[in-house]
C-alpha cells in the first residue's frame, strides 16, 4: 500500500527544469498534510521524488487507489509477489531460462533476468513482472515455453496467466492461489475485484536508466532477447498489439523510440501501430520512430521477405535465425546509427 498520493493543492517551480508552477506535491492520505517540498512531480519534464516513507508494509489499510504517479489509479501487487520467484530456494527448471542459455552467453542471460527481474514458475512457466518503477508492481504475467523458446499453444498452458488473480494447479497438483477474497452479503467468499491498469514490461528501466534510447517491442521475449544483444538501448514491450495506450508513454518525453513492430502478411500491426503513434508524436511531442528492420537485411528478396511476414517475425526472430557471427545485430546497430 502507499502513504502518499498527488495533489493540486500546492504547485510550486519544477527543481529539475524550473518551470513555473509545474511541480505538484504529495499529500499524506491518513492525515492531509502535505509532504515537504522536495517532494513531488513535475507535469512538465516528468521528473519526481517520492517521500521515503511511501511504502506501508505492517498490513494496515491506507487506500485502495495507487497514486503514487498521478494517471496510475489501479490496484498493486507487493514487489515480494514477483520477487518470490527469483529466489533460488523457488527454483524451478525453466524452458525459456535454459533455452536462452543454450543460445547466449550464460553470463548475459543472468544480466537480463535480473534486469527484468524474471521469475520461475512452476510448469517451466516464465513470470513477466510489469513494473511500472522498482516499488510499483502492476501484475506479473506467465507464459510457458517449449525447450526452442516456442509458446506452448494447447492445454492449460496455451494462454497467459496473471499473478493479480493466479489461480493454477501444477501438473503434480499442487494449487497456486493468489486471489483475495471477500465476503459477499451472503456470507460467501468471492473474489475481491482487482483494478487493474497495465504498463510497459520493463518501464521501471526507463526511469532508471535516462541516458539510453529507448526501443518498443510487442512481446516481453523480444525486449529480454534485445536486451540481451543490444543492451547500449532500453527494450521495452507493450504485451501485445493493441496495448500502446497514450498513458503508458507518459514517462518517455523527448526521449528517443525505436518502435519495432511484428511482420504480418497484411502488415496489421505496422499499421495500427504507425497511425497510433505518429498520433502521439503530433499531440503529446514524443519521439517514435519506426525501423525498418528487414527489408534492407534481406536484399529486398521478395519471397524471404514473405515467409518472414506469413511465420509473424519479430526483430528477435531475426537474432534467433539470422545473427550467425553477429551479421544480424552488426546491420542493426549500423541501422540505429
Amino acid at each position: 500500500m502507499y502513504l502518499y498520493k498527488l495533489t493540486n493543492k500546492r504547485r510550486i517551480d519544477c527543481p529539475h527544469c524550473g518551470k513555473h508552477g509545474k511541480y505538484s506535491a504529495y499529500v499524506n492520505v491518513k492525515t492531509g498534510e502535505l509532504a515537504p517540498p522536495e517532494y513531488g512531480m513535475c507535469s512538465s519534464c516528468r521528473e519526481y521524488n517520492i517521500p521515503p516513507d511511501n511504502i506501508v508494509t505492517t498490513g494496515e489499510y491506507v487506500s485502495d487507489i495507487d497514486t503514487e504517479i498521478g494517471y496510475f489509479e489501479a490496484d498493486t501487487l507487493m514487489p515480494a509477489t514477483a520477487l518470490c520467484f527469483c529466489k533460488p530456494e523457488n527454483y524451478h527448471q525453466n524452458n525459456f531460462i535454459d533455452g536462452l542459455e543454450q543460445i547466449f552467453d550464460k553470463k548475459d542471460v543472468k544480466r537480463v533476468v535480473d534486469l527484468y527481474k524474471l521469475g520461475r514458475f512452476h510448469d517451466s512457466g516464465i513470470v513477466f513482472p510489469y513494473f511500472l518503477t522498482d516499488n510499483h508492481l502492476c501484475t506479473g504475467k506467465i507464459i510457458f515455453y517449449d525447450k526452442n523458446l516456442h509458446r506452448i499453444k494447447e492445454g492449460k498452458k496455451q494462454n497467459p496467466k496473471f499473478l493479480h488473480n493466479l489461480y493454477y494447479k501444477t501438473d503434480r497438483g499442487i494449487l497456486v492461489d493468489f486471489i483475495d477474497y471477500e465476503r459477499d452479503d451472503n456470507g460467501n467468499d468471492v473474489p475481491k475485484k482487482f483494478k487493474l491498469k497495465m504498463c510497459l514490461f520493463g518501464h521501471n528501466q526507463i526511469l532508471n536508466d535516462k541516458s539510453k534510447d529507448i526501443c518498443l517491442v510487442e512481446s516481453e521475449k523480444s525486449a529480454v532477447v534485445m536486451s540481451i544483444v543490444a543492451p547500449e538501448f532500453v527494450w521495452v514491450a507493450s504485451g501485445g498489439k493493441t496495448l500502446i495506450q497514450d498513458y503508458k508513454f507518459t514517462f518517455f518525453g523527448k526521449r528517443k523510440c525505436y518502435v519495432f513492430p511484428d511482420l504480418s502478411s497484411d502488415d496489421n500491426v505496422y499499421n495500427y501501430w504507425l497511425e497510433k503513434l505518429t498520433l502521439y508524436n503530433r499531440k503529446y511531442g514524443y519521439n517514435f520512430e519506426f525501423v525498418n528492420f528487414y527489408t534492407d537485411f534481406l536484399k529486398e528478396d521478395k519471397e524471404l521477405i514473405t515467409n518472414c511476414k506469413n511465420e509473424q517475425f519479430d526483430v528477435a526472430d531475426f537474432v534467433l535465425h539470422f545473427n550467425d557471427g553477429g551479421i544480424y545485430t552488426d546491420f542493426l546497430r549500423r541501422k540505429l546509427g
